[in-house]
């Protein structure tokens, strides 16, 4: 199944993004959770979102044609 294929491509994409990038973030993140700064997006959020956009791997529910 065609459909079987594309999300199981997906979510390999999906993992190896988040232990490549995600999962090394989350001290910072955590950090800055606690500071002062907590309210502010973290300059690494951006990066990340720019990387899954990328890779495709953002507004996984949205279709393409809707994305800017």
């Amino acid at each position: 199944d065609e459909r079987a294929k594309i999300v199981a491509d997906l979510k390999s994409k999906l993992i190896q993004f988040m232990k490549e990038h995600v999962y090394p973030s989350e001290d910072a993140f955590q950090k800055a959770s606690v500071s002062q700064n907590r309210w502010s997006i973290h300059p690494r959020m951006e990066e990340l979102k720019q990387l899954a956009k990328e890779r495709g791997l953002w507004n996984l529910f949205m279709p393409l044609e809707s994305d800017p």
